[in-house]
């Protein structure tokens, strides 16, 4: 330390040790003021500086080769140690060792006696010993006591008994070392209580996949590849699956075929269930009648489209109240304490009720998101109660009175596309939605209808053939607006629409380059019924934040190089790009292309650069196949 340079620092201190191999008393004692210290190039210390850096909650000191019994002693006050370095320690070492209260890591060590494993076994959570190329069975019996994790990655074989005798830890166990293991191993392990990673695995039999099936977390990265039995066998598991993307994508693909199967036949199997149950997203439309037990299986899924089913019991609704989406659209009629297990469901759809009681609508008030579009008619008292959702759909109201108008514009989201017509006092009424109304029934409105409407955050009038330019300035307005039924507009409206922020025009089916340069003045334009576009429209619509152009079938180089400035674009019409395309598509941060039906390897790495890509689940294997992690 140069003089008049004032005290070290921590980080000068820590720097100076790992590069010089030793420490002071004096530093050791100053770094002890620490919650992590890692010392990976100090060679010795003294007892004393042992004593010191105790003190410290997360010390690693991996740099030494062996320490004394007293040193030992004292370190043993650390809440986490890393003593990777030492490939031998005596028992009475181990035992002092055992008193960490959260992690210790002695992966240097190859072997150990029975007496130091009983030991070392004393460690409250976390134990590495992934140094140990092989263990005796007493020490396996020992070690399973650890309660949070065991780590034995150099163990390349294990025994059947010390299977059985590691299958019984509570916490998580990993055996990355193991390139195969037996039937009797892999039921005794299905045991593990935690986490347990076996990536060292390239194939494993088919009573293997039934047997860890039953493990909550279970880590399977070296697998190559799967067969359906053993895919039916992996999907069951509950927790989490940590699977190679080719493995997992054999599992996505049995999946599709036992939906397909179900939607096919109306019928389900428990083991069928139990595959589905780690699915997100699951449509079993075709199904007509379940069991209790099935339900119970299916309530994993987080979004669930059970269509087909006409009726459910008070227990199968009992089950659905832990899903978070739920679309029940075939039952026609419902009793009151099902609704009461139904309410608890966040986004619930029940499109086929055609009518509820008060009752009934005061229990539905308590979900996020109600979709009831088959009531033909609501009183005032249910639009009262219904106005307490977050998110409402009502689209099979052909009609509604100026109260009931009045009353639903409390609800922030509202949708009420069965609307044929309004009146100037609905209209501002409904203005008073404060995120988003949908109206999408209207082929028409006034002057004075638009008045209000522009007030609206988001709007979509979808049903809308033609609106005058009046009406364009006033909808101008919303920082949101869906026209998407209009086939033709004029440059005046192109320039007036030009100040809604998000503006979707899907119905236009031809643009003018006046318009289209107009247009880019939006941040977010849609305009997915277009099937071409000319050079020009290009170069306006790359100063877009977000464009979709989902109608276009093909486009050329020179198009897409321009179009690439886009943060956001969709071109979800494309069926095949050429390799040029896909390297010029890599620069776009966001990026749909749904309709690829096939890449090459080339397309495939050049698209892998994408931040965030949108493309079909059968080509995703070999997009990650280049992805960088």
């Amino acid at each position: 330390m140069l003089a008049g340079c004032g005290k070290q620092t921590p980080e000068e201190i820590i720097k100076q040790v790992n590069s010089s191999g030793t420490i002071s008393d004096e530093q050791a004692e100053s770094l002890s003021q620490l919650d992590d210290v890692n010392l990976y190039g100090l060679s010795s210390i003294t007892d004393e500086q042992a004593e010191s850096l105790s003190k410290v909650q997360l010390l690693s000191l991996d740099g030494l080769c062996s320490i004394t019994d007293a040193q030992a002693e004292s370190l043993s006050k650390a809440e986490s140690l890393d003593l990777n370095g030492l490939t031998s320690i005596t028992d009475q070492q181990a035992e002092s060792l055992s008193k960490i209260e959260e992690a210790l890591s002695l992966d240097g060590l190859t072997s150990i006696t029975d007496a130091q494993a009983e030991s070392l076994s004393k460690v409250e959570r976390f134990l590495f010993l992934n140094g140990l190329t092989s263990i005796t069975d007493q020490q396996a019996e020992s070690l399973s006591k650890i309660e949070e994790a065991l780590g034995l990655n150099g163990l390349t074989s294990i025994t059947d008994e010390q299977a059985e005798s590691l299958g019984r830890i509570e916490g998580g166990l990993v055996l990355n070392g193991l390139t195969s293991i037996t039937n009797e191993q892999a039921e005794s392990l299905s045991n593990i209580k935690g986490q347990l990673r076996l990536s060292g695995l390239t194939s494993i039999t088919d009573a293997q996949a039934e047997s860890l099936s039953k493990v909550n977390w279970l880590r399977l990265n070296g697998l190559i590849s799967i067969t359906d039995p053993q895919a039916e066998s992996l999907s069951k598991v509950e927790g989490f699956l940590t699977i190679s993307e080719a493995c997992r994508e054999q599992i996505k693909l049995y999946q599709l075929k036992i939906v397909d199967k179900i939607n096919f036949s109306g019928n389900i199997t428990d083991e069928q269930a139990k595959s589905l149950s780690t699915v997100e997203e699951l449509s079993l439309n075709g199904l007509t009648s379940i069991t209790d037990e099935q339900a119970e299986i299916l309530s994993k899924v987080q979004t669930l489209f059970l269509n087909g089913l006409t009726s459910i019991n008070e227990k199968q609704s009992e089950f659905f109240s832990r899903v978070n989406i739920l679309y029940l659209n075939g039952l026609t009629s419902i009793t009151d304490e099902q609704l009461e297990f139904l309410s608890q469901v966040e986004h619930l759809s029940l499109k086929d009720l055609t009518s509820i009681t008060d009752k009934q609508a005061e229990i539905l008030s308590r979900n996020s998101k109600l979709e009831l579009n088959g009531l033909p008619s609501i009183t005032d008292k249910q639009a009262e109660i219904l106005s307490r959702n977050s998110k409402l759909e009502l689209n099979g109201l052909p009609s509604i009175t100026d109260k009931q108008a009045e009353i639903l514009s409390k609800v922030r989201y509202l949708e009420l596309n069965g609307l044929p017509s309004i009146t100037d006092m609905q209209a501002e009424t409904l203005s008073k939605v404060q995120a988003e109304l949908t109206l999408n029934g209207l082929t028409l409105i006034t002057d004075k209808q638009a008045e209000s409407l522009g007030q609206v955050e988001h709007l979509s009038l979808k049903g809308l053939t033609s609106i005058t330019d009046m009406q364009a300035e006033i909808l101008s307005r919303n920082g949101s607006l869906e026209l998407n039924g209009l086939p033709s507009i004029t440059d005046k409206q192109a320039e007036i629409l030009s100040k809604v922020r998000y503006l979707q025009l899907n119905g236009l089916t031809s643009v003018t380059d006046k318009q289209v340069k107009t247009l880019s003045k939006v941040k977010s334009l849609h305009l997915n019924a277009l099937t071409s576009i000319t050079d020009e429209q290009t170069e306006s619509l790359s100063y877009l934040e977000l464009l979709e152009l989902n109608g276009l079938t093909s486009i050329t180089d020179e198009q897409l190089k321009i179009l690439s400035e886009v943060e956001i674009l969709s071109l979800g019409g494309l069926t095949s790009i050429a390799n040029n395309q896909a390297e010029i598509l890599s620069k776009v941060r966001y990026l749909q292309l749904n309709g690829l039906t096939s890449v090459s390897d080339e397309q495939a790495k050049s698209l892998s650069k994408v931040e965030d890509l949108t493309i079909s689940e059968a080509l995703q294997p070999l997009i990650d196949k280049y992805k960088k992690p």
